[in-house]
């Protein structure tokens, strides 16, 4: 569960669908995609690097685990240092992403991680893609057929995978997202607590998942830094302190 989850982390910060609905007709979706993506350009302008701490619950049958994260992305690079305890252990671990392979560092070894594998085995790592990205002139708007707070519904396709947004219409915030992976698997991420982060651009603080229904984790931000000059040092995995573990293990079988 650690180290599944270790991975979901990793992507899901910075970047976030399922109610019975039914569809209509809206012209005006073609302004309101573009709104959004002006506004996310603007913010994405505005910030060279961010630095994130955040704490996090993750439940489960075995008990509660506590994780505190620093999140570290400048470009496409990230870097997520994580240190978790559970049932009286401490355990800590690294995730960086230099643009180009995953790295996961702890207990002394460095072991790239093979992309199309995790993407297999932790599917909130789609939460690595913008949802802002994801919307289209091609998405559909939807209209609820429940009391739902002030927001556009936009659903997407992208790949296999369908994603329905709830999107403030006053600020164009993401409030709630949707993934449906399959009929029988699903996960919605509930976003709240926004805060100013950059020239009125906000962010989330409090950050629940659901996972098939089930409250999965909870995430507290507690601090953001934005354009601190972050060092590029920090997204390269030849610089840790650590074993290689691939070429170990390529040394003892050659």
């Amino acid at each position: 569960m650690y180290r599944r989850y270790m991975l979901n982390v990793s992507f899901f910060v910075l970047s976030f669908f399922f109610s019975h609905c039914f569809i209509f007709a809206e012209p005006a979706l073609g302004k309101i995609v573009s709104d959004i993506k002006n506004s996310k350009k603007e913010m994405s302008g505005k910030i060279a690097d961010i630095t994130i701490i955040q704490e996090s619950e993750i439940y489960s049958e075995k008990g509660t685990m506590h994780l505190r994260s620093t999140i570290y992305k400048k470009s496409d690079k990230f870097r997520v240092e994580n240190s978790c305890e559970f049932a009286g252990a401490i355990t800590e671990e690294t995730i960086i992403y230099d643009g180009r392979d995953y790295w996961k560092i702890g207990s002394g070894l460095k072991q790239k991680i093979n992309r199309d594998e995790m993407l297999e085995k932790n599917k909130t790592i789609a939460l690595q893609k913008n949802w802002w990205e994801i919307i289209s002139e091609e998405s559909r708007l939807e209209q609820a057929d429940d009391e739902v707070t002030n927001c556009y519904i936009i659903l997407s396709d992208n790949n296999n995978e369908t994603y329905r947004c709830w999107v403030n219409r006053d600020n164009l915030l993401l409030e709630k997202i949707e993934i449906m992976f399959s009929e029988d698997d699903s996960i919605i991420i509930v976003y709240g607590g926004f805060e100013s982060v950059v020239d009125g651009h906000e962010m989330a603080t409090k950050i629940e998942l659901y996972r098939n229904g089930i409250l999965d984790s909870r995430i507290s931000i507690k601090k953001i830094d934005i354009n601190t000059g972050v060092s590029d040092e920090l997204f390269d995995p030849d610089r840790e302190k650590s074993f290689d573990l691939n070429r170990i293990l390529k040394d003892l079988f050659q």
